[in-house]
């Protein structure tokens, strides 16, 4: 053993023992991260909005799946891998959403992944900021496309990159399918996706022509939006639509849901002026890249993603049509951004990857305290699950189900009623269900005691208080005071309210 202590072996020793302190510490924070997409926000209910992709996993054939995707507004693919999962996973709650934890937790590799694409250390950064994005953490533990509208579109990002670096049909195919299954996930895709095409061409000129069979993977896109063109058109209208317009005071939102947190989106502008101030003190002029060596694929995707929030917002002052969480698309390619700027701007201020990955893990450790210490799991204010089973337990025979909500104009009512059924038919006690339309200017008290007739049948009433046109505000629930045989129970909470009754005695909790 006398040779491990010779000069030379300890040398190698050394050598062998040296590590990357980045690297260990990016790894670290991704362990910590993935743990967190499994337990920070597990144990909620279904919300109402899950409620609809179980049902539509619980399909029992390809038709009835079909049938389903092609009347429900939202893209059809995260149903179609829900319905996949369910014959494995089955349709608990924790199963529904397992697939969403995975796809979040396999998201900052992507980014990770491009080697030859990115420098090291912007990837780092970037698969940092992606992995300690707060919205991420609910999309984990949210049984809709969410989490897979991110890895898609970081994926879409890095392939985009590498066709503006180096286009080929390859990396055109690669681009084209990635954007046509992130469009499958969720229609707003389009305007980055339609982006991205535009600069293609027009930076890529005769090099993107000649990749044009790529195209052809646009067909089932072009297909499914044609077919539901008018149920899209119908739900953006006012007065249908459950989305306002947004207004000058809703950018400070944008700009908080894209960092993630309004606490990051200040880290991240202090840390990037201060980056560009003493840059521009040390240099006098960007870096440019000549158009023709490719090396700036990854900043053009960074900025096709920024022009496609510009013009999502800009639309969204017209049309009533932009949720916050549909910038979810473009988040990716904005942290590129980010992290490449980053990058760009260290060698004038070293201390900023360590100020802008400190702000991060901030959110991470309050969320690991919030997760440890205070949550406490519970059905969430905007599921039904507590009042479907308080139902339940009275054995009622038939249910009416009305959901209160201006968007629910046009639904199709054999959804609606197999909505409303999904926790009977999953706890294996499955009872006929009527779906109410909903009509402009009824009263609901009226409309839903005329429907429940007979003994045996219950009401389950979803409104929002927060939406215009709701008819629970023109005429509040007043079942039980206008036929003292029925009790009700609200198991909402806030502005959403679900309002459970049943006729002979006290519901269950």
């Amino acid at each position: 053993m006398a040779f491990l202590f010779k000069g030379d072996a300890l040398v190698i020793l050394g050598h062998r023992l040296k590590f990357d302190a980045s690297a260990v510490a990016l790894g670290v924070l991704l362990i910590t991260t993935t743990v967190l997409n499994f337990t920070a926000f597990a144990g909620e209910g279904l919300s109402i909005d899950e409620v609809w992709t179980g049902m539509i996993a619980g399909q029992s054939s390809v038709v009835g799946l079909i049938r389903q995707c092609e009347i429900d507004v939202n893209a059809p693919l995260s149903y179609v891998i829900a319905w996949l999962w369910a014959p494995l996973g089955g349709l608990s709650d924790a199963a529904l959403r397992l697939p969403s934890t995975l796809f979040a937790c396999v998201t900052p590799f992507v980014a990770l992944a491009p080697s030859r694409l990115i420098p090291r250390g912007a990837r780092m950064i970037w698969a940092a900021l992606l992995a300690c994005w707060l919205p991420e953490f609910h999309y984990a533990q949210l049984a809709r496309c969410y989490a897979l509208v991110v890895l898609l579109a970081t994926g879409n990002t890095v392939a985009f990159a590498q066709l503006m670096k180096r286009p080929s049909l390859r990396a055109a195919v690669l681009w084209s399918l990635l954007s046509a299954l992130l469009i499958l996930d969720h229609y707003f895709s389009v305007v980055l996706v339609g982006c991205q095409g535009v600069a293609y061409l027009a930076l890529r000129h005769g090099r993107a022509l000649r990749t044009w069979p790529a195209a052809l993977l646009f067909i089932p896109v072009i297909v499914e939006i044609a077919l539901k063109f008018s149920l899209l058109s119908h739900f953006a209208k006012p007065g249908v639509s459950w989305i306002t317009r947004i207004t000058w005071a809703d950018l400070a939102e944008v700009v908080a849901f894209l960092a993630g947190t309004p606490f990051l989106a200040g880290a991240i502008g202090v840390g990037l002026s201060v980056g560009w101030f003493l840059h521009r003190r040390g240099a006098s002029a960007f870096y440019r890249p000549s158009a023709g060596d490719g090396a700036d694929g990854p900043m053009i995707a960074a900025l096709v993603a920024s022009l496609g929030v510009v013009i999502t917002v800009a639309l969204a002052f017209v049309f009533p049509i932009l949720s916050p969480r549909y910038l979810t698309i473009e988040a990716p390619g904005v942290l590129l951004g980010v992290a490449l700027l980053t990058a760009r701007f260290t060698p004038a201020w070293p201390f900023l990857p360590l100020w802008l990955m400190a702000s991060a893990v901030s959110v991470v450790l309050s969320l690991s305290w919030y997760a440890a210490f205070i949550r406490q799991p519970a059905a969430t204010a905007f599921g039904f699950e507590r009042a479907a089973k308080a139902l339940m337990a009275d054995n009622p025979r038939r249910l009416i189900f009305f959901r209160d909500n201006p968007s629910a104009q046009g639904e199709d009512l054999d959804q609606l009623s197999q909505v409303g059924g999904f926790f009977f038919k999953r706890a294996g006690r499955p009872i006929p269900v009527d779906a109410v339309p909903w009509v402009r200017g009824d009263d609901a008290n009226a409309v839903l005691l005329s429907k429940a007739d007979a003994p045996g049948i219950d009401i389950l009433w979803q409104f929002d208080r927060d939406v215009g046109g709701t008819l629970a505000l023109a005429h509040p629930p007043d079942i039980s005071r206008r036929d003292p045989r029925w009790t009700c129970r609200d198991f909402g909470a806030g502005n959403i309210r679900f309002l459970a009754c049943h006729q002979g005695g006290p519901l269950g909790a």
